[in-house]
């Protein structure tokens, strides 16, 4: 976190000042109450108790002005700091990929980006208020205290190594136990989310009872976490105030002996008494500090995890060359997932020509999307090499690499804007003609500047299946890439869209699907089962050599294929 601070360290210097000097009148205010008292009243020199008076309202509207400025300049920095953290997480997903994604879930980032940030906003507000004040104010009053009576200050150092120890006691429960509220939070608002993303499938199926069970267990063990961080934060202060009010008794009861020898003044005795309750509310600050220092050093760590985590991929910066098409080439390529270690591709080997549009089909869970994922480089390849045009796929610029290629994917994904700007997605093109060639002629009655709901829940699934598959005719590409996009409209529908989009001639098409009347109107196909290329070539030749492309083919009618 230091470079964040770093980049504000003068206005944070600043605010440091103006808390010092907060605490320095502070410190003066007992002198001055000490002359009123030993020279002022006990002589009835009221022109001494007028002076000292007056003095210490000086101190006291001065060490309020320093206050204020010091708590605006706190807030100001924390907050600029959290703002430099947010930005900074968000540029640092922006080059995630899908694998990243597995290891940093969504869930857990979100909280990162508010809690965790919010913690160590705080964190660093309450060190340019109180990490200067508070020990400044202890050392400030041990040493007056000296300078009063050397006899009584010793008294009070003693107690410290037990101040010490409780402070280390607190600082490391605090740690633990935050630590573990955090893991427990992600999993809470993981859980959360997955509730209200499947509400509809949850009472389809009658599974209340079940998920309100799951709830309440993650909701249970975050509760309990909390509840232990709760008391350890609520005993802190008590046990220091308990601790630090047993001593100044004890300070109080050598005083009064040494006031009746004669050794001390009562004034100097009101000066030991005010000088030590600085000293007990420093250490409760000093507490709460360390407490919040817990919760912050824990957060930072969990920033840092997503800000240092090393992303290990090669990027160029070659144009890619659409002349004449794009020709892939995968040699020996393998993709394992990162967090589970699965093999989901192996062994790819394939050659798609520029002019060649190419089908996959596979049953599901047989790697046909994990393959598209490494040409757009959404997933990276554990072995092996991708080539486009005959050059590494490392060698190209990434952005130039995907404007190139338009990808629709399997599920509809949107954001939350007009209905305009989701078919657009920032390229100038027409939205109306778009959705008109996605069969989404009755979506145009909403309006093309309708807000579309998070998730789209104010459209139907069909016609979020055709806003989203309008976005195949606003970007022009040399490569569209169809997974499975067409699966959730009916026969008439897909069909229809399907035919506007062979239309375009020059763009080359790679088709996942399960339907036999897209898959034999490419030029190849390949099918995929557990990861591998089990048969490459013509509809007509699939028909006689796999059996799970006959048999797909049986059940949805049969027939005579389309040329």
């Amino acid at each position: 976190m230091w470079k964040y601070i770093k980049k504000y360290r003068f206005l944070s210097f600043t605010g440091v000042v103006f808390k010092l000097i907060e605490a320095i009148f502070e410190l003066l205010m007992p002198l001055a109450m000490v002359q009123m008292i030993d020279y002022g009243v006990q002589m009835k020199d009221i022109d001494v108790i007028k002076y000292n008076v007056i003095l210490m309202l000086v101190f006291t509207i001065m060490g309020y002005l320093a206050s204020l400025t010091c708590q605006t300049i706190a807030s100001n920095v924390g907050q600029k700091v959290a703002g430099s953290i947010r930005e900074d997480l968000f540029l640092k997903t922006q080059e995630f990929n899908l694998e990243d994604f597995r290891l940093f879930d969504v869930d857990g980032l979100m909280n990162r980006f508010t809690v965790d940030v919010e913690m160590v906003q705080d964190m660093i507000a309450k060190t340019i208020r109180l990490a200067v004040r508070a020990p400044i104010l202890m050392v400030g009053s041990l040493f007056a205290m000296y300078k009063i009576n050397p006899m009584l200050a010793m008294t009070l150092l003693k107690s410290f190594p037990l101040m010490i120890f409780i402070t280390i006691v607190f600082m490391r429960l605090s740690l633990k136990y935050h630590r573990r509220s955090q893991k427990n939070l992600d999993d809470l608002l993981s859980k959360s989310n997955d509730t209200v993303s499947g509400m509809r499938i949850v009472r389809a199926y009658n599974q209340e009872n079940k998920e309100q069970n799951r709830f309440r267990f993650i909701n249970e063990l975050l509760k309990k976490s909390q509840r232990v961080l709760g008391r350890i934060a609520s005993f802190s202060s008590p046990v220091t105030n308990l601790t630090m009010n047993f001593v100044l008794v004890l300070l109080i009861y050598q005083g009064a002996f040494q006031i009746q020898d004669g050794l001390m003044t009562q004034g100097q005795m009101i000066a030991i008494i005010n000088y030590c309750t600085q000293l007990v509310l420093s250490f409760i600050v000093f507490m709460n500090l360390v407490l919040i220092f817990s919760r912050g050093v824990v957060s930072s760590g969990r920033i840092e995890e997503v800000l240092n985590y090393e992303i290990e991929r090669q990027y160029g910066n070659k144009k890619l060359d659409v002349s004449e098409g794009i020709s892939i080439e995968f040699v020996d390529v393998n993709f394992s997932d990162p967090v589970t270690n699965r093999t989901v591709l192996k062994n790819i080997n394939l050659h798609l020509d520029s002019d060649e549009n190419l089908g996959i089909f596979g049953l599901t869970g047989s790697g046909k999307t994990s393959l598209m994922h490494l040409i757009t480089r959404h997933i990276e390849a554990t072995s092996g090499q991708i080539y486009i045009n005959h050059e590494k796929i490392e060698t190209y610029d990434l952005k130039d690499l995907r404007t190139k290629i338009n990808f629709v994917s399997q599920e509809p994904l949107f954001l939350e804007k007009t209905l305009k700007e989701n078919i657009q997605m920032s390229y100038n093109s027409d939205p109306k003609q778009a959705l008109l060639q996605a069969g989404g002629k009755d979506i145009l009655a909403k309006g093309l500047d309708v807000t579309v709901s998070a998730f789209g829940s104010n459209f139907s699934g069909g016609q979020r299946q055709r806003i989203h598959l309008s976005r195949a005719f606003v970007k022009e590409s040399s490569l569209l890439i169809l997974d499975d996009s067409l699966g959730g409209l009916d026969n008439q529908t897909a069909n229809l869209v399907f035919n506007n989009i062979l239309k375009t001639e020059k763009q080359q098409k790679i088709v996942i699907s399960q339907k036999f009347k897209e898959l034999s109107r490419m030029d190849r196909i390949i099918c995929l089962e557990d990861g591998e290329i089990v048969d490459n070539g013509t509809a007509d030749q699939l028909l006689k050599t796999n059996e799970n492309f006959a048999l797909m083919f049986e059940l949805q009618g049969g027939g005579e294929l389309e040329s």
